[in-house]
């Protein structure tokens, strides 16, 4: 019965990680999106 016990350090570690993946991928979505709104902003123009 030792398969469903993860330890607290384990548990912190992987969450971090997916937060940072989270960051990273919320970075990057916001530069397309930045990117697209400034090619709107030069076809209005």
């Amino acid at each position: 019965m030792k398969y469903w016990y993860i330890p607290i350090a384990q548990i912190i570690q992987s969450t971090a990680r997916s937060i940072e993946t989270m960051r990273t991928q919320f970075k990057e979505t916001k530069r397309l999106a930045d990117r697209v709104f400034q090619r709107m902003d030069s076809l209005t123009q």
